[in-house]
């Protein structure tokens, strides 16, 4: 994984998204539709693992989210390469949520 701009679609049942972020130096920062992103990433090998803090700026009624709260917290962990990866997301609180989100660079910051 390297620093730049990416592209994160992520699902959970039949629900689907995407958010774009921005990753430098183990921090991250990003927003979709309905949630700002802020957290933290590690990357050993080709393991990553991130700690995101999500925000409601806007509150859509034709918008299905996948955690239909103001703030969410999610630990992720998974495989990447140079510009891609996947991972696999929990909510906390909502053990019943899974997400899966993969990820490809877009450009340099």
């Amino acid at each position: 994984m390297r620093d730049g701009i990416y592209k994160v679609f992520f699902e959970a049942g039949d629900c689907k998204g995407f958010n774009i972020v921005a990753a430098s130096e183990g921090t991250i920062a990003g927003c979709d539709q309905t949630h700002f992103t802020t957290g933290t990433y590690k990357i050993e090998g080709n393991r990553v693992t991130a700690s995101l803090h999500m925000s409601r700026h806007t509150k859509r009624v034709d918008f299905i989210e996948i955690a239909d709260q103001d703030e969410i917290d999610i630990t992720m962990d998974g495989i990447c390469g140079v510009g891609v990866g996947q991972l696999d997301a929990r909510v906390a609180g909502r053990p019943d949520i899974a997400i899966v989100a993969t990820f490809q660079w877009l450009c340099e910051l």
